[in-house]
């Protein structure tokens, strides 16, 4: 369950990397969230699957939406 992952903020950890789920990704730029999956599924946006939740690390999030900018 992905809630074991989550700090009592609410932030994703795994191996001590903070990471995003497709729900902060979603707040933090507008794009919808299936596109999102859409991407991170085809490669555009890196990112891993976890416990069968898509997670992506900061990073690599931010060099995504530069490189759409």
């Amino acid at each position: 369950d992905i809630k074991k992952l989550k700090d009592k903020d609410g932030y994703i950890w795994v191996d001590g990397e903070y990471y995003f789920d497709v729900n902060e990704m979603n707040k933090l730029y507008p794009l919808a969230k299936n596109t999102i999956k859409r991407y991170l599924g085809s490669g555009k946006i890196e990112g891993k699957k976890i416990m069968g939740v898509w997670l992506v690390k900061p990073h690599d999030f931010w060099e995504f939406v530069k490189g759409r900018g």
